[in-house]
């Protein structure tokens, strides 16, 4: 499966690459049937890139899941925060732009607010990214507590898609959208969360249990 906000791209490239091979092959230009290759290179980068698999979503209301692939960067204390609480956690996760890029919602409950910040664009495993790039915050509350998911942007990411909005109610592992190529995923985690994740660890969107609301 592929996650439809590849689409367009993918097609634009698929496109482009047919034309310049039936142009190529018709003036027997070499340098345009070059080109069609390295085009086919890219869009199948592209259809990895863009990747969706489906996952196995682990049933039960205090779960929290991750909500992206990547490798956990830091499990930290976060600043006091008034949506979570004090003495909250910050778990933060590196995606390469190897891994799947699809974002899910680690919690059922409804969003209780969004704020998109403008930034910069560093190195997403840097830790000043947390605080310097353009990032999405999303604040989601059910009866267990609340906690933070804050999409970040990187070097390669520009563009954060994000198809939740204020209020919408959530399902564990929900598709909310994508971070195109290489970013960053933190999640602020109130108190009564028990992390059930280590620094290096891999994780699975959807899939793998981040912590477990106490």
């Amino acid at each position: 499966m592929i996650a439809r906000e590849g689409l367009n791209l993918i097609l634009l490239f698929v496109i482009v690459g047919v034309a310049l091979s039936i142009i190529g092959l018709l003036a027997a230009l070499d340098i345009l049937l070059f080109l069609a290759i390295a085009d086919g290179l890219i869009t199948l980068f592209l259809l990895y890139f863009f990747r969706d698999p489906e996952r196995a979503i682990p049933s039960g209301a205090d779960l929290v899941v991750s909500p992206s692939d990547g490798r956990v960067l830091a499990i930290e204390s976060a600043l006091n925060s008034e949506f979570v609480g004090s003495d909250s956690k910050k778990i933060s996760i590196f995606l390469s732009p190897l891994d799947v890029h699809v974002i899910r919602s680690p919690i059922q409950g409804q969003i209780k607010y969004s704020r998109y910040h403008r930034g910069a664009f560093k190195a997403a495993y840097r830790k000043e990214a947390s605080l310097e790039n353009e990032n999405l915050e999303l604040g989601i509350e059910n009866n267990r507590g609340r906690l933070i998911l804050r999409q970040i942007a990187g070097v390669l990411a520009r563009r954060i898609v994000c198809h939740a909005k204020e209020l919408d109610k959530l399902q564990k592992g929900t598709r909310l959208g994508v971070i195109k190529f290489g970013s960053r995923v933190e999640l602020i985690l109130p108190r009564n969360v028990d992390v059930k994740v280590k620094t290096q660890d891999r994780v699975k969107a959807g899939e793998t249990v981040i912590g477990v609301f106490q």
